[in-house]
């Protein structure tokens, strides 16, 4: 896929009075450069997607996912802004946490990297609760941790807060629309995901014809034991948990819709995260 998808002129509503909108959708991980492509100044939007978390390990806690937001810009004749497109966090292994998501930038506005999902350490290590994020990683914990363990906190506007959890399960990723579900009771369930939200809501599902995902920023599953129901990533690119044996890693978050990756079976690893996305428009003259 091309890390930069064109630009064409599209209408979003009937009515005469709509603005006329063109696109250019930056899917490729790192740097780029938007350069104003009229010969007049233009005033439009980028929708920022950052790059999920990566799932926890052995019965982890699923990735929260990258933060997303919206910021206004405008740009003379011949200027650019520079952006970043943000990566998506490793999925953790041996009981360990997965890592943040990587930043999405347009010019001096960010979007906050998904937290990584926390890993079921073996002597109550630091690693069982989940990263703070865009939204926040999920949970994951075993009995000498002493307490249940905590999901990430999600940035303000940008996200929601991981799901916490019980003994040996793993807590959902938190999505930008809802907060990640909490795993448990003891070897139960792992929390599902929590969900993102699609471009058709967000008034940008014209971005999908230029290679834009139809719905982004979803949470990551928590994993669970392999006699129970593995977490469901939530909707919008939040990979699920798996469990089938043991062994089994956690599926990655879908590229470019920010989603966390999903955490890891019984003695498995967390998925990766999905990588982020940035979408520029600006008002035709």
């Amino acid at each position: 896929m091309s890390g930069i998808l064109g630009h064409v002129g599209l209408l979003l509503a009937s009515s005469s009075s709509a603005p006329v909108y063109s696109y250019q959708v930056f899917t490729d991980a790192g740097a780029f450069t938007f350069t104003n492509p009229q010969s007049n100044p233009i005033a439009g939007e980028a929708l920022i997607v950052a790059g999920g978390g990566g799932g926890g390990s052995r019965q982890g806690g699923g990735g929260g996912a990258g933060g997303v937001r919206i910021v206004s810009f405008s740009l003379a004749v011949s200027d650019s802004i520079s952006g970043v497109v943000g990566g998506g966090g490793a999925g953790g292994t041996g009981g360990n946490r997965g890592s943040n998501g990587t930043n999405s930038v347009f010019g001096a506005d960010a979007s906050v990297g998904g937290g990584g999902g926390g890993g079921r350490g073996t002597s109550g290590t630091s690693q069982n609760d989940g990263n703070s994020g865009g939204s926040g990683g999920g949970a994951s914990t075993d009995s000498t941790l002493g307490r249940p363990a905590i999901g990430g906190t999600g940035t303000s506007t940008q996200g929601n807060n991981g799901g916490s959890t019980s003994n040996n399960t793993g807590g959902g990723g938190g999505g930008f629309s809802t907060a990640g579900g909490n795993g448990g009771p003891i070897n139960g369930n792992g929390g599902n995901g929590g969900n993102g939200i699609s471009l058709s809501s967000l008034g940008w599902s014209d971005a999908i014809d230029l290679g834009a995902p139809s719905a982004i920023g979803g949470g990551g599953g928590g994993g669970a034991v392999t006699s129970s129901v593995q977490g469901v990533g939530g909707i919008g690119g939040g990979g699920d948990a798996r469990g089938a044996a043991t062994s089994d890693f956690g599926d990655p978050g879908t590229p470019n819709t920010g989603g966390g990756g999903g955490g890891g079976a019984q003695f498995g690893g967390g998925g990766l995260g999905g990588s982020g996305l940035v979408i520029v428009r600006w008002i035709e003259p």
